[in-house]
């Protein structure tokens, strides 16, 4: 719906401030490069081509969202921006994404939809805070690698000995298969990098080990 007068303007671009303030918060509070201003920015701009797009086609026809669709995926270069490459991790797609949505956020409130707008804000911080613990635990378990053992018993019955101390050292055994040659095959998730050689070394001195293998 087109804004009937200069204040209807003033009011959906200041409520972009409000919304895209509060969203930049959360980033800003996690020590992101694109905090407050720039998801204010952001939403203001989409308001903005969005007023532009209601008034163009009112005076001149044509589809409204036309221009509003360029700003969706033009916004992509700005996001990109944010997304650095640490070693084999990624940073900054969260920001990335909520810079996208504070994209469409402004969208939203320069079309007037407010209620869409104030539940959508509401709605990315929530996503943001709520699911970051989510999120980090996620991403600890992900970087715990597996390091596999073969572990050569003198008997069978002699790798008890063996699982009693990987079980009791708090060592996570992920997998333990049986080989035809007599072996057990354990995956065991790492504490950190020396986690399979403090299992071999201490499992070399058993006597009833014959053998233990670092799988790759």
């Amino acid at each position: 719906m087109l804004p009937e007068n200069y204040i209807e303007i003033i009011v959906r671009l200041v409520l972009t401030i409000v919304f895209g303030g509060i969203i930049g918060l959360e980033r800003s509070g996690s020590n992101h490069d694109a905090g407050l201003r720039t998801h204010i920015l952001v939403c203001m701009g989409s308001a903005a081509v969005m007023l532009m797009s209601q008034e163009i086609s009112v005076q001149y026809g044509g589809d409204v969202m036309r221009i509003g669709a360029q700003v969706v995926s033009g916004i992509g270069f700005l996001g990109a921006g944010c997304i650095l490459v640490h070693g084999k991790r990624i940073r900054g797609l969260t920001t990335a994404a909520g810079l996208w949505a504070t994209a469409c956020l402004g969208l939203v409130i320069g079309s007037g939809f407010y209620f869409i707008a104030i539940v959508m804000s509401l709605l990315v911080v929530a996503v943001m805070l709520v699911l970051r613990p989510v999120t980090k635990y996620l991403q600890e378990r992900k970087s715990k690698k597996v390091c596999k053992i073969k572990i050569y018993p003198e008997k069978p019955e002699d790798f008890g000995n063996a699982y009693k101390y990987i079980t009791e050292s708090a060592f996570h055994i992920t997998a333990m298969v049986r080989e035809d040659d007599g072996s057990v095959l354990v995956s065991v998730r790492d504490t950190d990098e020396n986690t399979s050689d403090l299992i071999i070394s201490t499992l070399l001195t058993d006597t009833s080990i014959r053998k233990i293998e670092k799988v790759n």
